[in-house]
């Protein structure tokens, strides 16, 4: 299992260096504006008034709307920056969980894989694992970056702890959705070319679904069961983290990946 984890691992090295590249270069340039931005805090507040609930909403994150300042630290970084690193991060997960299995049943290396003196659920696991490796080495990066811009632009006022909460928060949700990615790929054949697809859809739709839910009295009912109920980027840089909701995203990433190891050994193969 290790050999096949330090594989995965070197394979996913060049994903991981140019994710990382990128979106720190994003952050950086996002919050290279924000002195503008606060020195024009009167203005942007003004402006903020005039925009549609809906694009509040998304911006807000699921604050209240009527409270929101787009000069505030931690609103600004998640409507400029984290809701889109959580979406591009989303994609990477999907993809390296469509790759260990579905991927490698197409092109053939799973038929070679298990070959070799490894159980269908130590490869399971050992591809997970590197999912999770690769995802907090790119929330790292995210992470030391703010801190260097913290410090380039002074103006830019969030508490270490509370900068390392909104990044780092955004691992659980992440997980989450990885190991449900996971679980569909242990399920469905490799014949069907939707699961990827799927897979990510199902991510996108509870953002979009969430988001706009403070509008429809319909919506509201299902926020339980979307995951970014439970992971607020705005809430966590003010805040902190909120571990009853860390606690829920983690049972559902032991429930999701425990699924999927049960499930694998039963999977037919396409070897």
């Amino acid at each position: 299992m290790n050999a096949v984890f330090r594989k995965a691992i070197r394979d996913s090295r060049w994903t991981v260096i140019w994710m990382s590249i990128g979106l720190a270069l994003y952050a950086l340039m996002v919050l290279s504006f924000y002195p503008t931005i606060l020195d024009q805090k009167e203005e942007m507040d003004e402006l903020l008034k005039n925009y549609p609930e809906e694009m509040l909403m998304l911006i807000s994150g699921g604050e209240d709307i009527n409270e929101i300042s787009f000069t505030d630290p931690g609103t600004y970084l998640n409507a400029e920056f984290i809701t889109w690193m959580v979406l591009i991060l989303g994609v990477m997960v999907t993809l390296q969980a469509f790759n260990a299995v579905t991927n490698a049943e197409r092109n053939g290396t799973m038929d070679i894989l298990m070959s070799f003196p490894i159980s269908r659920r130590q490869m399971l696991v050992a591809r997970f694992a590197n999912t999770i490796v690769s995802l907090l080495l790119v929330l790292t990066a995210c992470f030391l970056t703010i801190l260097l811009a913290r410090e380039i632009w002074p103006e830019f006022e969030l508490s270490t702890g509370h900068i390392a909460a909104g990044i780092y928060g955004s691992f659980f949700i992440l997980a989450a959705h990885a190991s449900f990615t996971y679980l569909l790929v242990s399920v469905i054949p490799s014949s069907k070319h939707w699961v990827g697809a799927i897979a990510y859809t199902l991510f996108l739709g509870g953002y979009l679904v969430y988001s706009l839910s403070g509008l429809n009295d319909t919506l509201k009912d299902i926020q339980p069961f979307l995951l970014f109920d439970y992971y607020n980027a705005t809430a966590l840089f003010k805040n902190g983290l909120d571990f009853t909701d860390a606690s829920v995203m983690v049972a559902v990433t032991l429930l999701f990946s425990g699924l999927a190891w049960w499930r694998i050994e039963r999977k037919e193969l396409g070897v």
